[in-house]
Order: C-alpha cells, then structure tokens, then sequence
C-alpha cells in the first residue's frame, strides 16, 4: 500500500510505502523528464535498513510501468527488478436492473 501527499514544507510529493510482509518505507518523489522517481528509505519486515527507487514511466492514460533500482538491504547492494506494466482495471459493470414483471391480477 502506498500513500502520496504534497509536502508543503518541502515542496515535493511524499510517499510512505507498505509491504504485505510489515516492511515500511518513507521518501520523496521527483520528476524527471516524462517519468517520476520515489527515493525512499526504510526497514524490513525483519527489521533490516533497506533503500532504494522506485520508477514509475507513464506509458498513456491507464498504463504506467515500475521498476525498483539502486536498492540496498543493510548495505548490501540488491539487483534492480525487473520492470512491470501495470495496467488500471475499471470497477465491473453491475448487473443491469431488469424491471420486474407487472402482477396481472384478475377480478
């Protein structure tokens, strides 16, 4: 789970991640060029320091790529990831409202 927010005291966008495993991470996101960069520092679920950035490239209006770089766990130097496509998924339709059939009733 991530939250971003305007930081007014910076002026820049800040970012808190959170992983599934417990780890959490605090940064500030950057433009650069077309993409933005999240350079961010934290703890692993394990209670390791951990850093890192995290690129995110708009490719059109419902697609962005990501790919974590530049990471470390307790200063040890982790490999890029590689880079993934997320794609936004719309909320499902729902079930149309079909209009009920009118009771005949005979007198």
């Amino acid at each position: 789970t991530q939250r971003i927010v305007w930081d007014p005291i910076s002026g820049k966008f800040r970012a808190w991640t959170f992983d599934s495993e417990g780890g959490y991470f605090d940064g500030f996101l950057s433009r650069d060029g077309d993409r933005w960069v999240l350079s961010s520092t934290g703890m692993t679920a394990d209670g390791q320091s951990a850093s890192g950035k995290s690129v995110f490239t708009p490719v059109n209006s419902h697609t962005i790529t990501w790919q974590a770089i530049d990471r470390e766990i307790d200063g040890t130097p982790i490999e890029d990831s590689e880079e993934f496509t997320l794609v936004r998924r719309g909320p499902k339709p729902e079930a149309a409202s079909l209009p009920e059939k009118a009771a005949s009733t005979t007198n």
